[in-house]
């Protein structure tokens, strides 16, 4: 990993903050390797040792992604639980719809701000619609391991059958039109969402709150809303000392946009885990 020495003063000047300072990472594509079937995704242990080792000094940690709750939950607790004195750590799904912290005790947090029950209800029986269509779509395309349903929203996936690519998202487009929803591009995929759901930029606000800094590390186009944000707070006249990084995974699918929002670029897990270890470890 080679950082000129601007990024080494802002990583030190963060690193300043860790008392008063948040550390948060995507999960698919940052502590978990992209996979052909989205439910095979699994926790890359070595990421996550060194994530929780070198970060536990900061003041928050968090793991912030459009899979739910209970997905993260399913393949970060059994690690977790394992861990001699695990800090907390605040996982957020559906890209900040759901909040739950792991760590003394496993909780929700009533306070964590979020769309009313009522309000949910509703698009989530939209997108059962939406599902329902979009499972006959792939029926009648002959096409396998397409549809990922989410809760609110619905992902299409085409990286089993990429030669599907044009007619999926021709058929997201035609539903998006159809029923007013919102489209949202990621790594082989289109995210089919009512709008009025929260991004990864409400997660970063709310773990901003009351902090003097803040890092968050991701390799996707979603990701895009929490680098703008932390760099808004960061030039914002209201927190003018506030402490960010904006830390991109960069691969052959990483996006254009993500690397250009990013303020560092790394390239794979080991360069992640030199990442960590470099943030872990005291100013001089």
């Amino acid at each position: 990993m080679k950082l000129d020495r601007n990024l080494l003063l802002l990583i030190d000047r963060f690193k300043d903050t860790s008392q008063s300072a948040f550390v948060a990472c995507d999960f698919d594509g940052t502590l978990s390797p992209i996979v052909e079937v989205p439910e095979n995704a699994y926790l890359d242990e070595q990421l996550f040792d060194a994530f929780v080792a070198n970060c536990r000094r900061f003041n928050k940690l968090a793991i912030v992604s459009g899979r739910k709750c209970s997905f993260l939950f399913e393949k970060i607790y059994p690690k977790y639980e394992l861990l001699a004195e695990p800090p907390p750590i605040e996982l957020f799904g559906l890209y900040g719809l759901e909040h739950q912290t792991l760590g003394n005790g496993i909780s929700n947090d009533d306070n964590y701000p979020s769309i009313s029950k009522d309000e949910l209800l509703v698009k989530e029986a939209l997108i059962d619609q939406v599902a329902l269509l979009a499972s006959n779509f792939a029926e009648n395309e002959n096409l396998i391991g397409v549809v990922e349903k989410k809760g609110s929203m619905l992902t299409l996936h085409w990286r089993r059958q990429p030669e599907a690519k044009e007619s999926i998202e021709a058929f997201a487009q035609k539903i998006a039109a159809s029923y007013k929803l919102e489209l949202h591009y990621g790594k082989a995929s289109v995210e089919i969402r009512p709008a009025g759901l929260p991004s990864k930029a409400n997660v970063v606000r709310w773990l901003s709150k009351d902090l003097d800094g803040g890092c968050y590390i991701g390799d996707d186009i979603g990701d895009i809303a929490a680098f703008s944000e932390l760099k808004a707070i960061r030039d914002s006249k209201v927190k003018p000392d506030f402490q960010a990084l904006a830390v991109a995974i960069g691969s052959d699918e990483t996006a254009l946009e993500v690397i250009k929002e990013a303020d560092i670029v790394l390239k794979g897990g080991a360069e992640l885990i030199e990442f960590f270890e470099l943030i872990g470890r005291n100013n001089q």
